[in-house]
């Protein structure tokens, strides 16, 4: 019998990211998976590498990134 596993991600709100010049989520993510392009631009979350640990949430002085179910 096969049971399905939920999977947890980071999300991020973009009406509440305001684009630091340097992300403090994505300097403490292990998986890098919390990638912004430019400097002051928001950052997104490539979902094949964020496992859900959760390191990114208290590191956002903002309160922008939460973890989910998938």
């Amino acid at each position: 019998m096969l049971v399905a596993c939920a999977m947890m991600l980071a999300v991020i709100d973009v009406s509440r990211c305001v684009g630091h010049e340097k992300c403090h989520a994505r300097g403490c993510c292990p998986t890098k998976a919390i990638i912004q392009i430019d400097p002051g631009e928001k950052v997104i979350v490539d979902t094949s590498l964020c496992h859900g640990c959760g390191d990114c949430v208290s590191e956002c002085p903002e309160g922008a990134i939460r973890i989910e179910e998938r």
